[in-house]
C-alpha cells in the first residue's frame, strides 16, 4: 500500500481484516476534480490491487435514497451537487468507486437533529462557497496534494468554522454543535460503518473519504479508548444519533449472517450492499413517520443475481 494512504486491521470472526482508508481532496463547487496528478496516480496504482470481493465505501449520501425520502414524506431535503463530489473527483481515476456504497445513509437525519430548520446549513454552505471563491489558487493546489490532516489542523478548522458561523449570526452553542456534527462526528460514523461492513463480510474494506476525515477515521478504528472517551462526551443529540447508527449497523450484520449462507461467496459483498441500502430506507421511513415493515424481502435480491446455467 502506498505510504500516502493507511490501513487498519480490525478483529472479526474470520481473523484480522484490513480496512484501507484513502483520504484525498474530493473537490469543491469551484474545482470539482481536485486530485493532483500525484494523488491520482497513487490511487490508480492502489486500484490495481483491489480484490473481487473487497467492499468499497465512499463518503457521501445516496441521492436516490434522498429522492425516496422526499417522495415518501413530502419533506424536500436538498440534493446538493456536493453529494456527488466523490464520484466526480474519483470516478475517472478509480471507476470501481461507482459501485461503492455511499456511507452516510443518515446524514440528513443527523443534520436535522442539530439544525431542524436548515438555516445553519444554508449559512454553512454560503461560508464554504465564499471561502473557496476567495482562496488563492496555490491554496487549492496545496489541498489537491493532501491525503490527511492532523489533530491540530482539525481543531483550527473547527474553530474557524465556529467563529464564521457566529459572525453570521448563529448562536455559539448551536454553531459548536453543528460544527462537531459536520466534522469529527461524521468521521466516527464513517469509521463505525466501515467496521460493521468488515465484521460482516470478512473481506477487506476500501474506504474513500475527504482528507480532513482520514486521520480521525483511522484513530476511531484502532483506538477503542479514544472512541469510548469521545462517545462518552458527546452532546445528547449526537449521542442519540450514534446509538441509532450503531443499532442499525449491528442489525445489518445480523441480517447478513442470516442470509449470506444462501449465496455464493462472490455475491456476499453485493448482498451486504443491498441489505444496507434497503435497511437504511426502512429506518428512514420509520424515523420520518412512515410505515416500515421491518422485513427485507430476500427474494428481491435473488432477482438481481446473474442467471447461472
Amino acid at each position: 500500500m502506498s505510504e500516502l494512504f493507511h490501513k487498519v486491521e480490525v478483529a472479526t470472526p474470520k481473523g484480522k481484516i484490513p480496512i484501507h482508508v484513502y483520504g484525498f481532496s474530493h473537490g469543491t463547487e469551484r474545482k470539482r476534480s481536485a486530485l493532483s496528478p500525484r494523488i491520482a496516480n497513487a490511487l490508480r496504482a492502489e486500484a490495481k490491487g483491489f480484490g473481487s470481493n473487497d467492499y468499497l465505501m465512499a463518503e457521501g449520501t445516496d441521492n436516490s435514497l434522498l429522492r425516496h425520502i422526499n417522495k415518501l414524506t413530502g419533506v424536500k431535503f436538498q440534493i446538493k451537487v456536493a453529494d456527488n463530489f466523490m464520484h466526480m473527483s474519483l470516478g475517472k481515476v478509480v471507476p470501481q468507486v461507482y459501485d461503492a456504497e455511499p456511507i452516510e445513509h443518515f446524514n440528513q437525519i443527523l443534520l436535522a437533529s442539530v439544525d431542524s430548520d436548515g438555516k445553519i446549513q444554508k449559512t454553512y454552505w454560503q461560508i464554504v462557497k465564499r471561502d473557496v471563491n476567495q482562496a488563492p489558487a496555490n491554496e487549492l493546489e496545496i489541498a489537491s496534494e493532501k491525503t490527511r490532516t492532523n489533530a491540530i489542523e482539525n481543531r483550527e478548522s473547527k474553530d474557524g468554522l465556529i467563529d464564521a458561523l457566529c459572525k453570521a449570526g448563529v448562536e455559539r452553542e448551536k454553531a459548536e454543535l453543528f460544527t462537531e456534527a459536520q466534522t469529527t462526528f461524521r468521521s466516527l460514523l464513517m469509521a463505525r460503518a466501515a467496521y460493521h461492513r468488515t465484521f460482516a463480510t470478512g473481506q477487506p474494506t476500501r474506504l474513500f473519504v475527504g482528507f480532513n476525515h482520514a486521520n480521525e477515521v483511522e484513530e476511531f478504528l484502532h483506538d477503542k479508548e479514544k472512541l469510548d472517551t469521545y462517545v462518552k462526551k458527546l452532546h445528547p443529540p449526537l449521542k442519540a444519533m450514534y446509538d441509532f447508527s450503531e443499532s442499525h449497523g449491528w442489525n445489518i450484520v445480523s441480517l447478513f449472517e442470516a442470509h449470506a449462507p444462501n449465496f455464493d461467496t462472490k455475491h456476499h459483498v453485493r448482498l451486504y450492499k443491498w441489505l444496507a441500502l434497503e435497511a437504511a430506507k426502512q429506518e428512514h421511513t420509520h424515523r420520518l413517520g412512515g410505515r416500515a415493515s421491518g422485513i427485507i424481502n430476500i427474494a428481491d435480491f435473488r432477482k438481481m443475481l446473474p442467471k447461472t446455467k
